[in-house]
């Protein structure tokens, strides 16, 4: 499944990214690469931690 985020999501992860940045140089690309993990991992797995 492909996965895509919302304008409002990614203009939220580039404010965390540059915030992480700031704290550390490198922080903020290491921060983004956790979430596209992530949000891969959903796209592959769609329903894994789906309840009902």
């Amino acid at each position: 499944m492909r996965t895509r985020l919302s304008d409002g999501a990614q203009e939220d992860l580039r404010s965390a990214m540059l915030h992480y940045e700031e704290a550390r140089a490198g922080l903020g690309g290491e921060f983004l690469d956790e979430v596209d993990a992530l949000v891969a991992g959903i796209g592959e797995r769609p329903l894994s931690s789906a309840t009902s």
